[in-house]
């Protein structure tokens, strides 16, 4: 970015205006590649007219006018961008850059054709991007989304950028620990891409009065860095929508990163080289979260690529709620903020959210190979660390075979697992454990495994003046 800085520095104090109009197509270029559009100069012509730059990212795609003109653009610079786009394919937006802002007429004629939409882009825009931390990519989605949606032109009334939004996960409630009270955030899987999370806390849609099975509402966002990626998650904070219930697991093709709440995945996501030390590196890594909102709950789930741009493809949010709220306004913030690759819709369920599968019969117990804690606050403020759940290893068969597909669990499950414990205790009387039942929850990309084990043997500890603590 400083080298972007510089050299934007130097094309405002150029006095050859032929030439630093070339060198403005190149530094726009490169503006993009740094977000990992890609791009072309000069390609081919459009109705014997050439084209400055062509630029996509994701499903998007843009062709650019770039002008540095002494005066504003007019309305003849629109219509020849015009005439290039009317032989492009239908789903390519236009994109007038003009370092001296644009007449009124030129505005006027863009909102009356947004049918056909063509993005105005000026100076002052570009240095919102270079210096007050605002993406290109977010800057067109808020363009385009003012445009088609409301026939308006949004010109140098740039939002502010997403990082100015406060620190998104509450504080933890809960603690992993290895038996021994080491404290860890997260335990290794062997890795795969099953977009699978366990969770110690699980809505179900279908547990309601009345018929049907719920709504489906999928958003793919259109994001494309990391940044960006851990901003969603503190705008889901925001609406109330980040819970001790949040499960998440970023995905290799040899090893997995498991962990509960938000605040873990933040972290380990923004020191991603920290987890990758002395490790061989596939390109990309799967990033699957999972938490409980208003009524329902949804998944977050993205591809990050494994190197310092950390650009972010295919995100997509999938919500799964008892019906259609009668207040929209938290989800279309989160539309209006981060932007839609495609409009969203709500759609009918055509089958129930939770699959259940439960133990065949009794098996050996496990000793628990970390467990996640909680402190409570008992008598005379003191407090005391109960644990609520435990990491076991894959209960191999006890659960049915068949039953794995229904639960997300692909032919070679996880060899570790995160369990709900029924019954709590306090981590300084250690336990032995037992499966009992599982409930998966699916959206449209990812399933939320709630596995509950309870105590083996619970008449050794059980004190019949004292009910056990538990969900």
């Amino acid at each position: 970015m400083d080298e972007l800085k510089r050299e934007w520095s130097r094309l405002l104090a150029s006095t050859n205006p032929k030439q630093r109009g070339l060198e403005f197509e190149a530094f726009i270029e490169s503006l993009l590649r740094r977000e990992h559009f890609n791009v072309e100069r000069k390609v081919g012509r459009a109705n014997g007219r050439q084209v400055d730059l062509f630029a996509s990212l994701g499903g998007s795609h843009f062709m650019f006018e770039v002008k540095w003109k002494q005066k504003a653009a007019d309305v003849n610079d629109i219509d020849n961008l015009r005439i290039r786009l009317s032989s492009a394919a239908p789903s390519v937006v236009g994109v007038l850059v003009s370092m001296n802002g644009f007449t009124r007429a030129v505005i006027e004629r863009v909102a009356t054709t947004a049918n056909r939409p063509i993005l105005l882009l000026t100076g002052d825009e570009l240095e919102a991007v270079l210096y007050e931390g605002l993406t290109a990519s977010r800057l067109f989605q808020q363009k385009l989304n003012r445009l088609t949606r409301h026939q308006q032109v949004s010109l140098d009334e740039v939002a502010p950028p997403l990082s100015s939004f406060n620190s998104a996960a509450p504080p933890s409630s809960l603690h992993l620990l290895l038996p021994d009270g080491t404290s860890i955030d997260y335990w290794e899987g062997e890795g795969g891409f099953d977009p699978v999370v366990f969770t110690i806390e699980q809505a179900d849609v279908d547990w309601v009065v009345g018929g049907g099975n719920g709504v489906t509402l999928d958003i793919e966002l259109g994001i494309y860095d990391q940044d960006e990626l851990l901003l969603i998650i503190q705008k889901l904070s925001h609406l109330g929508w980040v819970s001790k219930a949040g499960a998440w697991s970023i995905s290799q093709s040899h090893i997995s990163w498991i962990g509960l709440e938000s605040s873990t995945l933040v972290r380990h996501l923004a020191g991603w080289t920290e987890r990758y030390a002395g490790r061989p590196m596939h390109h990309t890594e799967q990033v699957v979260y999972a938490d409980v909102c208003d009524n329902g709950f949804y998944s977050l789930v993205a591809d990050v690529f494994v190197h310092e741009g950390r650009g972010v493809r295919n995100c997509r949010l999938s919500f799964q709620l008892t019906g259609i709220p009668l207040d929209l306004g938290p989800l279309q913030s989160l539309v209006e903020t981060f932007g839609d690759v495609s409009p969203p819709f709500f759609r009918p369920r055509s089958d129930r959210a939770v699959a259940t599968a439960r133990t065949s019969a009794p098996h050996a117990p496990h000793a628990a190979l970390a467990l996640v804690v909680e402190r409570i606050e008992g008598a005379n403020q003191t407090t005391e660390d109960w644990v609520v759940g435990v990491v076991l290893p894959d209960p191999g068969e006890e659960f049915p075979v068949g039953s794995r597909p229904d639960l997300g669990i692909s032919s070679e499950p996880p060899r570790t697992w995160l369990c709900r414990l029924k019954s709590w205790h306090p981590f300084s009387e250690p336990r032995e454990y037992q499966y009992e039942v599982a409930r998966s929850a699916s959206t449209s990309d990812a399933y939320a495994l709630e596995v509950m084990v309870d105590w083996a043997n619970p008449d050794e500890y059980l004190d019949d003046d004292v009910p056990p603590m538990g969900y």
